[in-house]
């Protein structure tokens, strides 16, 4: 699966934009769940190691992407963790 990275960035008034990972496609949450085809689910127990490195990872409602506190790694960091925990290949990446 090919995914985009967008690492945090500072904001004008001051606090940080979240980092996120995106994805083509949509698997939106309905009656609080996520459908079984969402890459969260297909990919549970990678995404547990994920978040056992001390991630906070949350996919997005819309089901498009995760939402996460990088926890001051550097953008690469991110990247290899995201390969090597999910399996997923990251492409057009923006690091800050």
């Amino acid at each position: 699966m090919q995914v985009r990275y967008i690492h945090e960035s500072p904001l004008s008034g001051g606090g940080k934009q979240a980092s996120n990972i995106m994805w083509e496609g949509a698997w939106p949450m309905k009656s609080g769940k996520f459908p079984d085809e969402h890459p969260c689910i297909v990919h549970a127990q990678a995404f547990e190691r994920f978040k056992q490195l001390g991630y906070w990872a949350n996919p997005f409602p819309e089901g498009d992407g995760i939402t996460l506190d990088p926890k001051g790694r550097i953008a690469q960091e991110v990247i290899k963790d995201i390969q090597e925990c999910l399996g997923w290949e990251v492409v057009n990446s923006r690091r800050q």
